[in-house]
């Protein structure tokens, strides 16, 4: 289905005439981002492995990985199959466990795909020995840690041990190294207290490692990471980071108190929504609401074009905002505003595309695939 703003390709003032709620992005920001975080990461001799879940788009993940990424991480037996399109070695970072999720992950092993799994348990290990026939090649595994969100992951070296002993003696998985994914650190706010935090993250996966050392391979994989915590990766026990948001950023991560260097990214999306309605003194109703806006700490879009900078947004109904400034006798009805998202993935996670901007030129529209299971 052809996407309502396609005709505004190449046209002028394309961005004063787009269908709205729309999800715009900077092209000359992406860009931005993507070189910094490749910069970054490897000049700490670290590899890079982006998290395919913050954006979702196939345009984006060929650029990282023509700027060197080692592969994609993703978080969905669906968004490996959408990746799988791009011939790269593919990280499933969350753990599986009901057979159909475990057939469509032989599937793309089978058929060539270059995946690596997690687990946490012996029983998925188990259903892929049974599954996968004498000679099928073995699939690649790490194991899961629990780093303090008890999410999933072994919670003990103990545990983590008796795993590792049960994969090394199953001929159909193959036992790389670990997942170590510190996710409660990227949005502690206080850059004190992140340092303390991963201080003692850094202790917990040497501890891991030590007792894992004569079961994982000479150089295992040592993965995890997040855009939040990126400053002290690069200097940590990791070998590889998954970073994702870097490469769009929004209202969560720029609130976060940053290293003395400061962030090297940039709000690289927006959100575009129109004026329905203007009859009031202090305030005008806008056509993006809950269904458009995700936060997940409860910060507010941030309003970067369209309204004066004393002008706050809110979502206020599934399908409503508002704005509320002193005087809106500016913004009439049609006007056009433009916000930070306050969390971008589960954003992104409600547009079917993004409107790419080079400047003010609508330059392409990038579908946005994996949003099922």
């Amino acid at each position: 289905m052809r996407h309502p703003n396609a005709h505004l390709m190449g046209q002028p003032k394309a961005r004063e005439r787009l269908a709205t709620p729309a999800l715009l992005l900077d092209l000359n920001v992406l860009d931005e981002n993507l070189r910094s975080g490749a910069q970054l990461v490897g000049a700490a001799s670290k590899s890079l492995r982006p998290h395919f879940k913050a954006h979702k788009c196939l345009g984006i993940a060929r650029r990282q990985l023509d700027l060197g990424a080692v592969g994609l991480s993703v978080a969905t037996i669906s968004e490996a199959e959408v990746a799988s399109i791009l011939d790269t070695e593919i990280l499933l970072t969350s753990v599986i466990s009901t057979e159909t999720q475990i057939d469509r992950a032989i599937k793309l092993h089978t058929s060539g795909v270059h995946i690596i799994l997690v687990v946490d348990s012996i029983a998925v290990p188990r259903m892929l020995h049974a599954k996968l026939g004498p000679d099928a090649a073995a699939v690649k595994v790490l194991i899961d840690c629990d780093m303090g969100r008890h999410r999933s992951g072994v919670p003990s070296l103990e545990e983590a041990r008796a795993l590792g002993e049960s994969l090394c003696e199953n001929p159909s998985v193959d036992l790389i190294g670990l997942q170590a994914y510190a996710g409660h650190l990227s949005h502690l706010v206080s850059w004190p207290d992140r340092q303390i935090a991963f201080q003692k993250f850094c202790n917990d996966v040497d501890a891991i490692r030590q007792s894992l050392d004569d079961l994982l391979p000479a150089s295992p994989i040592l993965t995890g990471g997040s855009t939040g915590s990126l400053p002290l990766d690069i200097n940590g026990p990791l070998t590889e980071l998954q970073c994702g948001s870097y490469a769009l950023m929004d209202i969560e991560y720029l609130n976060v108190e940053h290293p003395e260097t400061g962030w090297p990214f940039d709000a690289a999306i927006k959100v575009q929504t129109s004026i329905l309605s203007a009859n009031w003194a202090d305030h005008v109703t806008t056509d993006c609401g809950d269904k458009w806006l995700a936060s997940k700490y409860g910060l507010a879009p941030q309003i970067t074009r369209g309204a004066p900078d004393t002008a706050q947004y809110r979502a206020v109904s599934d399908e409503h905002g508002m704005i509320t400034l002193h005087d809106a006798q500016g913004l009439s009805v049609g006007h056009k505003v433009e916000v930070i998202p306050p969390h971008c993935d589960p954003t992104i996670n409600l547009f079917s595309a993004y409107h790419v901007f080079d400047q003010e030129k609508l330059v392409d529209i990038w579908p946005i695939a994996p949003r099922g299971s």
